[in-house]
């Protein structure tokens, strides 16, 4: 028969794949500041005002992006950890339910 879970671990799974799922949203959160601080890249002619400015702005802009790539990528490994570990918790109690299903 279909094993039941734990009533307090069915609690602490369905919080790691609601932490997951923040996870995911705020990965999405930073992937679209990296869209936006790449838009505010200057081109020459729309900076030849600002020539001085202009590469340190770019600088800037690329520094932005890379580091919220990086926090993109960072936040996604959580919440796939955190999926993870919801996965490996079920299949431990269900070997244990069964475990002691079988033994008597």
């Amino acid at each position: 028969g279909r094993c039941e879970v734990n009533p307090e671990l069915k609690v602490c799974l369905e919080a790691l794949r609601a932490d997951a799922t923040l996870w995911d949203a705020q990965a999405a959160v930073a992937q679209g500041v990296v869209g936006a601080a790449q838009g505010l890249h200057l081109s020459c002619l729309a900076a030849l005002a600002f020539a001085i400015a202009v590469n340190a702005n770019n600088d800037v802009c690329d520094f932005v992006a890379r580091h919220c790539m990086d926090g993109q990528a960072a936040m996604s490994e959580v919440a796939t950890a955190l999926r993870e570990n919801a996965r490996a918790y079920e299949a431990l109690e269900r070997q244990i339910t069964e475990s002691v299903d079988n033994a008597y």
